[in-house]
């Protein structure tokens, strides 16, 4: 177990900006028990990361890799609001990308009654278009799945738009 008090000490001279060998034969000096500075020496913050998964890519010119598990779990947690938040920033990224994105700005017209219909329809429509155009996606399957199976459409597009 390492020792609080060194461990502390340890990462205090690391800030500022002390080698390791030099670190570790000024503590073994000191009295410090060899195995007890190897434990609390550790890594080191110049140690690359270890992460099970690949860094993800820049978002400039891409789209945020999202998990489509954790967005079909927050759209239910929340009652839709993540939804239609998702909806707004996927089509914001995909106006990034080509010009056949509709509008976020088209995302008002669902609360008026009557026009949502319309508004869905269009929207969706162009939604698909556009995750066609980067994705290869098919544009009608996805103006399908959206319409009458929203969040197997949502799941699909996410992970269409994560392989891109």
């Amino acid at each position: 177990m390492v020792d609080i008090q060194l461990q502390a000490y340890i990462d205090e001279v690391r800030s500022q900006g002390h080698k390791e060998d030099e670190l570790r034969a000024h503590l073994l000096e000191h009295g410090y028990d060899a195995k007890a500075v190897d434990e609390a020496l550790g890594p080191g913050p110049a140690a690359p990361p270890t992460t099970a998964h690949p860094p993800l890519p820049a978002m400039e010119g891409g789209f945020k890799h999202r998990n489509p598990a954790l967005v079909l779990l927050f759209s239910i947690i929340t009652a839709g609001i993540y939804s239609i938040y998702w909806l707004a920033s996927t089509t914001h990224e995909l106006k990034t990308q080509t010009e056949l994105a509709p509008s976020p700005y088209l995302l008002i017209l669902f609360v008026i009654p009557f026009v949502n219909i319309i508004a869905l329809i269009v929207y969706f429509w162009k939604y698909g278009k556009a995750l066609h155009e980067v994705t290869g996606f098919s544009a009608i399957g996805m103006l399908v799945l959206m319409l009458f199976v929203f969040p197997v459409g949502q799941v699909l597009a996410q992970v269409q738009l994560n392989k891109h």
